[in-house]
């Protein structure tokens, strides 16, 4: 067992010593994506939703307690929200340092690792190093990558790199390795379900794997229909709302009878308005066009395509926060596969082309596109060029004095760019919630205060001022801790 070991770990090494400059990238990424997190925390720009959220249920499993979120709203327990197990894994990094820098960090390197098994099937495939360090850089500055983790942390984001590994051990024809993570991916998040759900259906009517397509497909249905039927009724008061459409009916059946009725009203549902359909040419430009010639990738990111286009909530139609996250996986590897069906039609139609000129060509464009992305839509990377990055170091300090002040134990509503430094506790609020039983309240000019404007804040500092349950105990700069003395 040792040898073996061994000689893995000396295999190991000798493909890093082999690829050097991809390991030098994906080091370069670590750092410069966990620099940039981690400047934003200490700089309080994270949020109750969804950092505090998740830093507060899984300081709550590492104390063996059931995730019940007071930072969410409506309160609830945090399984009925998304379907995510996957946070257990998370749970023994709180024992060795219980800090929500902890998971920002965790999240950058799951992030960054899932270009390994992209980059692993790309030098397999084509054997020209040049464009595997393209591809890989393209994928790790996708617009949907930076974006996510500019969104503090989601299981959404960490999904990448369970999804990634299963699409390399499904590519690779490597039995154990796809079942674990068939497995890893199933408990990440409930779209993740269906994502698996038209794998098998890919691998029964495509490759023909009859018996294993259908036990992927049937698994992968059940967890889903587990969770919309029976946990999130469970557990939440508004159960699944996320999965509400823009489709007319009252009922499943209903829209389902709309589909069938109306496709043409349906497409005009699905790219309509223009910010969709803009959303969609970023994310298929992003590599090429290329991912639209893979049957693959067609049938695994039409489940991401359908829930996310045809909701009801306006936010996920756009490029921001963690929605172009979980297809980028899908989108990369499409674009591998496209390729080489591209060459399997030229070489049936006795067309020949070079095929060193054709990579150069691709490996240029990629990396042009992935450069002028970056820059025009003020993604993550573009905080380089922000003339205001720099840290309020006064205002940190005044901060971290109050924060002293709080006991561990108390309850506490505090502004959304607050929570997430003050969330392993069992009571967190983010105000203006939780002011008839918390015993202090944290308010601030100093920082976003979402949902309230700077006018706003200033008047909800007033009113504190003039409750008569709270007393001002503290004011450090423009930072304000009341306690509650009735």
């Amino acid at each position: 067992m040792l040898t073996n070991l061994k000689d893995k770990l000396l295999s190991i090494c000798r493909w890093m010593n082999e690829n050097k400059l991809f390991v030098f990238m994906i080091t370069v990424f670590c750092l410069l994506y966990g620099f940039l997190v981690l400047y934003r925390h200490s700089n309080f720009q994270t949020h109750a939703n969804d950092l505090g959220i998740y830093d507060q249920a899984i300081w709550l499993y590492s104390k063996f307690k059931l995730p019940f979120s007071t930072v969410r709203q409506p309160n609830m327990m945090l399984l009925g929200d998304h379907f995510h197990p996957i946070l257990l894994l998370f749970v023994p990094l709180y024992w060795i340092w219980a800090d929500v820098r902890m998971l920002l960090i965790s999240q950058v390197i799951l992030v960054v690792f899932s270009v390994i098994p992209l980059y692993l099937i790309t030098e397999d495939r084509f054997k020209n190093r040049f464009f595997s360090l393209s591809l890989a850089f393209a994928y790790l500055t996708f617009f949907g990558l930076q974006n996510a983790l500019n969104f503090d942390f989601h299981v959404a984001t960490v999904s990448v790199f369970f999804l990634s590994w299963l699409l390399y051990f499904y590519n690779c024809d490597k039995s154990r390795g796809f079942w674990i993570f068939l497995f890893l991916t199933l408990i990440c998040k409930e779209d993740m379900a269906l994502v698996c759900l038209m794998l098998g259906l890919y691998d029964f009517f495509i490759k023909r794997n009859y018996v294993r397509g259908l036990f992927i497909f049937l698994i992968s249905g059940l967890i889903f229909m587990l969770f919309i039927k029976v946990i999130s009724p469970l557990y939440s008061p508004t159960p699944a709302t996320y999965i509400q459409t823009v489709i007319p009916g009252n009922s499943l059946s209903e829209q389902i009878q709309y589909i069938f009725m109306h496709p043409l009203q349906l497409g005009e549902l699905f790219f309509t308005p223009i910010s969709k359909t803009q959303t969609m040419n970023l994310l298929l430009i992003s590599f090429l066009y290329l991912p639209l010639f893979s049957p693959f990738f067609l049938f695994l990111s039409l489940p991401l395509f359908l829930e996310r286009f045809l909701s009801i909530h306006e936010l996920r139609w756009g490029i921001g926060f963690h929605y172009s996250a979980n297809i980028a996986p899908l989108l990369s590897l499409g674009l591998v596969y496209g390729i080489n069906n591209i060459f399997d039609y030229l070489r049936k139609k006795g067309i020949r082309i070079s095929k060193k000129q054709f990579f150069s060509y691709i490996s240029i464009m990629i990396i042009i596109i992935s450069f002028g992305i970056t820059f025009s839509e003020k993604t993550f990377l573009g905080w380089f060029g922000n003339k205001n990055f720099k840290i309020d170091q006064d205002r940190q300090q005044n901060i971290a004095e109050i924060i002293k002040i709080v006991p561990k134990d108390a309850s506490l509503t505090a502004p959304s760019a607050l929570v997430s430094h003050l969330s392993h506790r069992e009571e967190i609020y983010f105000y203006p919630y939780g002011l008839d039983v918390v015993q202090y309240v944290l308010v601030s000019k100093e920082m976003e205060a979402y949902p309230y404007t700077e006018t706003e804040s200033i008047k909800e500092i007033e009113k504190m001022n003039l409750n008569p349950d709270f007393k001002l105990r503290l004011q450090k700069g423009e930072t304000y801790l009341f306690q509650r003395i009735n």
